[in-house]
């Protein structure tokens, strides 16, 4: 590779960093070295090996140390940022990009020519239609640069093309240069350049001027500089900028460079003025830098076009109207008056900054403050506004507030300001106020803090919510538009800190137990029937559920009584050395300690419990949020002459907010719960967008005054709220993808309502002037009252809820498609106009009464139509009334909300496999079929109930051969109250079937009519079942349980029960009852006598853990020893031989061809046989093992071991 492979590259270098072509020894040179470092032949390459070759590195940021680049751009990072993307493409940098580079540049993580190349880079490989006449007009300036430095070819042209006049030839040379130029043609140019340079090489170059302590007058014709300083340190006086000086830049761009360091007194007085009667012409730039106060005015200083603070104390400037101000890098308040343009940059903590106080501005401001704190910030005059804060809490911003209209900014106006960074020590601050007067368009966004990390964890953040500013917006003769936007309103929650949840453990310490001893643990008795160690003596209440009746000591160790406490576990058996104990653990986690009780009657010693580990409740973790309410907005509008602010976006504002505007067609409210008014006399039309304005329990307001008359709502985003005052409107469109409601609105006027798109709305549309509702467009849900004498509804195909609220409707009601509901009005009986439920499943609501009344004939069907469901109102209190549902449009779903005391209903002329939904507590509803005359008719019966227990009571059924009831608890959440319990009797004479299903416990009961039922089939529900069989029914039925905790009753002989995978209790109250448990632990309770030895209660799966209940009888012990007889006993001698010598009460077993039987004396005497019709049998269906059960003696009851 050879050093000119280079030349594109390094001429490349030089447009970027000083905008001109190389010179024949600087390409040489740069190309050479290059080689020699083996650096890459393109400007990418190039960058990335230079973050790893120092000397590569070196050798691109010495063009940064270079005497014409000091020359040029001085120390001012901006001012270089800034040529560079005037070098590389012919335009200044935006305000964004010049802070981007500046900053990466001062934060040290750039050179200025490693800033400068990326710039150019960035422009070459950008793809957008921008970034490609970019790349386009760089490609172009690199050939012409070359053929320039190609066309020096005479020692006299390599010695013209020396020193700052001649680049700024030919720097003004390439600035022509555009995407699209001829390079071919601009050879032209390129001779004209070279000529020019031949012909002035004589002429003077530029020089630096030092002022010195003596009375100067300088000047230059190029592009000089002039060095002061101000230094008037009692006793070390050196200040070269004089009262007499006489600086003359002359021709070129020249720059005075001013050192502040001293005013006149000791170290750090400031500087109030600078020197009288100095002479500045012909200077274009000022670079100043200041170690004190300073207050300089420049508006005399002919020429000068930037006047530029990069460090200072505090600072008051003023420019004439010509020269741009910027001030970076003060540390104090900020002033500045006059000047074509203002730019502050500040970090500077809670200082203030004012700008045009004495004289404004003439073009853009802008202003960054990152670190406002309560430092005021004050801005009148200029052209556009651009204001950005940071960290604010108290400080104020006020633009355009000086008093008359040349103080109002003349563009756009934009303010963005965050609060301070929540630390937990700016509590209940309320932000400064923000005032603005002026500008074409007004753009306000508050942020409340830049982070609220801090308050997740702070446990005391209610009472100390930040406030958002108050802000209040004047209109001035040109503001068309203004949009406020303030975080949205968030309630404070404390932190709480998480503590895990412990449960209580008591250890239980047991000793030896004698017989007839006695211990209680937690409620549960267990007695002793024989010398126990301490060892048995614990196994007696090790692995206790709360609720326990029994324990897994066999009964022939001794038998239980009570029942051990729901508040306690139990866990297994500890031995260490010779003391053994249970722990006892709380089934809940809470703080404190509630020691459980015991009682013992050993002598051996006591049975003891004591503390072993402390209950703690546990506690959710909680995480902080910091309070934010919005501040309150005030727009006005009003000026003299017609008013111009036709736009309003509030978004997140606070109470009290008001427009004012004549001019007013356009308003967006967001994200707020609080009041708006507007005050308009000439606008007729609004379009009112809301996202998320007002909340369902807490409207939001919104006045519109009397003139608007035509409202357009477009609702997106989230949900809206809002009560509306508007009396003038009489068109009301709603359009958008969110629902808005509008309830308890006020619309004096309304005449016609349209909504259309995925809006839906909630409205009272019942006034007198209205004439149309037509949601026929939208699918959107609508919840809608009208009058029906007045106004025809037209539905859409979304969910519509409508009330009349008339009693005799006149005009049509067409629902549309969608499950609809249309609400009568109380007391209607008739209608002349159709009202149509439309496609979809639609419900017609009325009052149960009225229905009656509605169907004693054919008149009122004959105008209802598209109708499946009727909901009809409680039944008055003694009322009975009767609804034919043949003159109801032969609907078949009716949902009743049951009656109130003792009325009933009658239903009649129900179609098959109709249904019956239930909603209210009831006394008696009687259903009649159209044709129950078959052999497989059904009938559906839904029982719903939410946060209460709900009694049903009677549903009588005529001639239907299967019931389906579904128990329904539509709340099983904390809220809810958890599963409630639907009580209901079916009465049906005809029910050969009944199936039950749903989540709700369901007490069912049957009449005693309903002698055909077989089948009662709860195996499809999940609540809890509590159902028994007919006594006298025409034959044995089978009941089934789910999967709930079931309590099923066998009334009938030879009826079989069948639990689910509940906890069940299965009650024989019958002879040869077959039980079968399913899976869980079940109760089988059988206590009616067996009529004799061979007609007894089979259950068909007894396992341990299953317990057995008995006649509570006598004194009731169990004799755990099977009885065993020689081989040729019959069945009739085993079961005699358990009760011959036995007591009322005692309990005994046998096993018999291959299955295990259990006997128990019932009758009062000794016996010495098996006595039929008193005493027990019970068949456990094979060989089960009952050595080991344990009885609880006060419940007569076996626990399978």
């Amino acid at each position: 590779m050879a050093a000119a492979d280079y030349n594109d590259l390094v001429q490349q270098i030089y447009i970027s960093y000083f905008g001109r072509p190389a010179d024949v020894i600087g390409l040489k040179n740069v190309s050479a070295q290059l080689d020699a470092l083996h650096a890459p032949t393109t400007l990418s390459g190039l960058l990335t090996a230079s973050t790893t070759n120092a000397a590569l590195s070196t050798l691109i940021n010495s063009f940064g140390t270079s005497t014409e680049s000091v020359a040029l751009y001085g120390t001012d990072t901006l001012a270089f940022v800034d040529a560079v993307f005037v070098n590389v493409l012919n335009r200044h940098a935006n305000f964004s990009g010049l802070l981007y580079w500046a900053g990466e540049i001062d934060a040290g993580r750039l050179s200025k020519a490693a800033a400068a190349l990326n710039i150019a880079l960035g422009a070459m490989n950008n793809t957008t239609e921008q970034g490609l006449i970019d790349a386009a007009l760089l490609a172009r300036k690199t050939t012409i640069a070359t053929n320039f430095t190609n066309a020096i070819d005479t020692t006299d042209e390599i010695l013209a093309y020396q020193g700052a006049t001649a680049a700024v030839s030919a720097r003004t040379m390439l600035s022509t240069v555009t995407s699209t130029t001829d390079t071919t043609a601009f050879q032209t140019t390129i001779t004209t350049t070279l000529n020019t340079l031949l012909g002035g090489a004589a002429a003077a170059q530029a020089k630096t001027w030092d002022l010195t302590t003596a009375i100067d007058k300088v000047g230059g014709s190029s592009d000089d500089n002039f060095n002061a300083v101000i230094d008037d340190t009692t006793g070390a006086k050196k200040t070269t900028l004089n009262a007499l000086d006489t600086i003359n830049g002359g021709q070129g761009k020249d720059t005075l460079s001013l050192q502040v360091v001293n005013g006149a007194g000791p170290a750090n007085t400031a500087v109030t003025d600078l020197p009288s009667s100095l002479s500045v012409t012909g200077v274009e730039n000022a670079l100043v830098r200041s170690a004190v106060n300073l207050t300089a005015d420049v508006s005399g200083w002919t020429g000068l076009t930037s006047l530029k603070l990069t460090q200072g104390k505090a600072v008051t400037l003023t420019a004439a109207g010509t020269t741009a101000i910027s001030v970076a890098g003060a540390d104090g308040a900020i002033s500045l008056n006059g000047g074509a343009a203002q730019t502050v940059s500040t970090a500077a903590a809670n200082t203030n900054v004012t700008l045009g106080y004495t004289t404004v501005g003439k073009g853009a401001v802008s202003v960054s403050h990152s670190a406002q704190g309560s430092g005021n910030i004050s801005i009148d005059g200029g052209t556009s506004v651009s204001l950005t804060t940071g960290e604010a809490t108290t400080g104020t911003i006020n633009i355009g507030q000086g008093g008359d209209a040349t103080n109002q900014p003349s563009g756009a106006i934009s303010v963005t300001t965050v609060g301070k960074a929540y630390a937990g020590t700016d509590m209940a601050v309320v932000r400064g106020a923000i005032q603005v007067t002026g500008g074409t368009t007004v753009t306000i966004n508050e942020t409340a803090t830049s982070s609220a990390a801090a308050a997740a964890a702070d446990t005391s953040l209610i009472g100390h919510t930040v406030v958002q500013s108050a802000v209040t917006v004047t209109a001035g003769a040109a503001t068309t538009s203004v949009s406020v936007t303030e975080t949205p309103e968030v309630s404070a929650v404390d932190a709480v800190p998480a503590t895990v949840g412990v449960k209580q453990v008591d250890t239980v310490t047991f000793v030896a137990m004698a017989a007839t001893e006695s211990v209680t643990v937690g409620g549960l008795t267990f007695t002793a029937t024989k010398a126990l160690t301490a060892a048995q003596a614990a196994a007696a209440f090790a692995n206790l559920s709360g609720g326990a009746v029994a324990g897994a000591a066999p009964a022939g160790s001794g038998s239980y009584t009570g029942v051990f406490s729901g508040s306690y576990g139990t866990g297994a058996v500890t031995a260490t050395g010779t003391v053994v104990t249970v722990d006892a653990t709380a089934t809940n986690a809470v703080t404190g300690h509630t020691p459980i009780t015991v009682y013992d009657m050993a002598s051996a010693g006591d049975v003891a419990a004591v503390n072993k580990t402390a209950g703690l409740t546990n506690v959710d973790a909680k995480t902080g949020v910091l309070g934010v309410r919005s501040g309150a907005v005030t727009i006005n509008g009003a000026i003299d002459g017609a008013d111009k602010l036709a736009s309003v976006t509030l978004d997140g504002i606070g109470a009290a907010s008001s427009i004012t505007s004549d001019a007013l067609t356009s308003l967006n409210l967001a994200h707020s719960n609080e009041d708006v008014s507007v005050t308009n006399a000439a606008a007729t039309t609004l379009a009112l967008g809301l996202n998320g304005v007002g909340l369902a329990n807490y409207t939001s307001t919104v006045t519109l005054g009397a003139t608007y008359g035509t409202l357009n709502i477009d609702a997106t985003g989230d949900d809206s709220f809002v009560k509306l005052y508007a009396g003038g409107v009489a068109t009301l469109n709603i359009s958008g993808s969110k629902a808005v409601d509008l309830s308890d609105s006020v619309l004096g006027k309304l005449s016609d309502v349209v909504v259309t798109g995925a809006a839906g709305v909630t409205m009272d549309a019942s006034g007198t002037t209205v004439q149309t509702v037509n949601a026929a467009a939208t699918v959107g849900a609508n919840v809608i009252s009208i009058d029906a004498n007045q106004a025809v509804y037209t539905g859409g195909s979304g969910v519509d809820t409508v009330t009349l609220t008339t009693t005799a409707p006149t005009k049509a009601v067409s629902l549309g498609a969608g499950d609809d509901t249309l609400a009568l009005a109380s007391g209607t009986h008739s209608a002349t106009a159709v009202l149509d439920g439309g496609a979809g499943t639609d419900t017609l609501a009325m009052a149960s009464a009225d229905a009656a009344s509605a169907s004693a004939d054919g008149a009122f069907g004959a105008k209802i139509t598209g109708f499946e469901h009727l909901k009809l109102g409680a039944v008055a209190n003694a009322a009975s009334d009767s609804v034919n549902l043949a003159n109801l449009d032969g609907i078949s779903y009716v949902t009743s909300a049951g009656g109130v005391g003792s009325g009933t209903l009658t239903l009649a002329h129900m179609a098959n496999a109709g249904t019956l939904e239930l909603t209210g507590a009831a006394t008696s509803t009687t259903v009649t079929m159209s044709d129950a005359t078959g052999t497989a008719d059904s009938f559906n019966v839904i029982a719903k109930v939410t946060a209460a227990d709900v009694a049903f009571n009677v549903v009588a059924v005529v001639g239907v051969e299967t019931v389906n009831v579904s128990a329904i608890d539509t709340d099983v959440t904390s809220t809810g109250y958890g599963v409630q319990h639907a009580a209901i009797i079916i009465t049906d004479a005809a029910a050969m079937t009944v199936h039950l299903d749903g989540n709700a416990d369901l007490l069912l009961g049957l009449d005693p009519s309903d002698v055909a039922l077989t089948l009662i089939d709860g195996s499809a529900m999940t609540g809890n079942l509590q159902a028994a069989t007919v006594a006298g029914a025409a034959a044995a039925a089978v009941l089934k349980g789910g999967a709930g905790d079931d309590v099923l009753d066998a009334l009938h002989n030879g009826d079989t029960v069948i639990g689910g995978a509940g906890a069940d209790m299965l009650i024989a109250a019958a002879d040869g009852v077959k039980l079968t448990g399913g899976a869980g632990n079940d109760l089988f309770v059988i206590q009616t006598p067996s009529t004799n030895v061979n007609n007894y209660v089979t259950i068909t799966d007894a396992t341990a853990g299953d317990m057995i209940g008995l006649a509570t009888v006598g004194t009731v012990t169990f004799a755990e020893t099977k009885v065993a007889l020689d081989s040729t006993a019959i069945f009739q001698d085993y079961a005699n031989a358990v009760v011959t010598g036995s007591n009322q009460g005692d309990i005994g077993w046998f096993q018999f061809g291959g299955n295990t039987y259990i006997v128990q004396h019932v009758y009062a005497s000794t016996e010495v046989a098996f006595l039929n019709g008193t005493d027990l049998i019970v068949k456990l269906i094979g060989l089960v093992d009952l050595s080991h059960a344990s009885l609880s003696a006060d419940h007569a009851a076996l626990l399978i071991g």
